[in-house]
């Protein structure tokens, strides 16, 4: 099911280049970011394959302009059995060859490259919490860790070697490719806004080691050559250090950065214990939640939103989606403030296009503008946001 969900570029006539779900002169969508990993392709034939229209091609004719990810979450299940993936250094290698291929055959028509989509879910949950594969942990949570691990030093490990595969792919597209084909380079993280349990220092410390475990886990490397200073001082020899050739490699091994932010929450600070087992978790001495020390929520209760739920029982009310609308305008309202602040923002995605499978959850989250009927040959129908979208692109909403 999967897999037919993205079979919207297959689902129009024979005579036409655009798809039947018309995404770009319906929803006047400018960018499409995609994941080119999903078949594990290895071969060159089958990205020869994969270049046949309307794959990327037909994006040009519909005004849809690319933004290709080529690694979203788990690495290849055959990189994994062969070397254990993500925490073996042969992956930076495998992952530059990888992406050297997309470049070479897609570059023409991609402009705009996403190395890696949100290390931090790969390295935490993957890792640390055993919620995402390959599940491995040490330090049971709500799962019994049943496939092995080490919390307190694997997380560590995968996210270096993610940070390394980045900048190999970068710097190889810089050397090879970029000037030719003119386009633009950058990785996808996430991270929350975490503001302070109280006022005390104790808690706006916390607040502010959380950020650096999430997001400055990667930025900082990133922008500086470097982990943050704390977690420098509270991972200490268990987290890996780069090297002065690896330190300008990753350094400013950008040309954009996207940010993934879901929600806010508090920080809460927790002071060591030594009975509590060594895990990336547990370096943060802070804890998350979505009241302050008063009470206060963090944002109002999401009580009676029907966005994050399916509708088995009536699809005329799943079409409408005011609160989507809402959400969008609010989140470009913010944007532009943001810019106005000096901010350099160049772009927001808004997620998603079509429902789909959400990770996790499967097909019980309707995010997209345009509603999957799944039971009825993958019928899209646009929701009261699909319309109301592109007259707001051009001025008349």
């Amino acid at each position: 099911m999967v897999q037919l969900i993205w079979q919207g570029w297959q689902l129009q006539s024979a005579d036409s280049p655009i798809p039947s779900c018309e995404l770009g002169h319906v929803v006047h969508a400018k960018a499409w970011a995609a994941c080119l990993l999903e078949r594990r392709v290895q071969r060159e034939a089958g990205f020869t394959e994969q270049r046949k229209p309307p794959a990327h091609g037909s994006g040009r004719i519909t005004g849809i302009t690319p933004y290709v990810t080529i690694l979203h979450f788990d690495a290849p299940q055959a990189l994994t059995d062969k070397y254990g993936g993500l925490l073996n250094r042969s992956f930076v290698n495998d992952f530059k060859d990888y992406s050297e291929l997309c470049f070479k055959f897609f570059g023409d028509r991609v402009k705009n490259w996403i190395t890696i989509n949100e290390p931090l879910i790969t390295a935490k949950f993957g890792y640390d919490l055993e919620v995402d594969p390959p599940a491995r942990c040490s330090v049971q949570t709500a799962y019994p860790c049943s496939v092995g691990g080490n919390s307190a030093t694997e997380p560590y490990i995968v996210a270096h070697n993610i940070l390394l595969a980045h900048a190999g792919a970068v710097k190889l597209y810089r050397e090879k490719f970029q000037r030719k084909q003119g386009g633009q380079i950058g990785i996808s993280l996430v991270g929350q806004y975490v503001e302070p349990y109280s006022d005390s220092a104790e808690d706006k410390a916390a607040a502010k080691r959380i950020l650096d475990f999430e997001l400055g886990w990667f930025v900082e490397p990133l922008v500086y050559g470097a982990y943050p200073r704390s977690m420098r001082q509270l991972v200490k020899g268990r987290l890996p250090t780069f090297t002065e050739k690896e330190t300008m490699m990753v350094k400013r091994s950008f040309d954009f950065i996207g940010i993934n932010y879901y929600t806010s929450r508090y920080g809460r600070n927790e002071p060591a214990s030594s009975g509590k087992p060594i895990s990336y978790s547990n370096d943060q001495l802070a804890s998350l939640w979505t009241e302050n020390v008063d009470g206060i929520q963090i944002g109002p209760l999401a009580s009676g939103s029907k966005f994050l739920y399916s509708y088995p029982q009536g699809l005329d009310e799943a079409l409408k989606d005011p609160h989507r609308i809402q959400c969008i305008l609010q989140h470009l309202y913010q944007i532009m403030m943001a810019i106005k602040s000096g901010v350099n923002v160049q772009g927001y995605f808004h997620w998603a296009l079509f429902d789909y499978f959400e990770w996790g959850n499967g097909y019980t989250t309707r995010f997209g503008v345009y509603y999957i009927y799944y039971k009825d040959n993958l019928k899209r129908i646009p929701k009261v946001s699909a319309k109301w979208l592109p007259k707001f692109q051009k001025g008349q909403a």
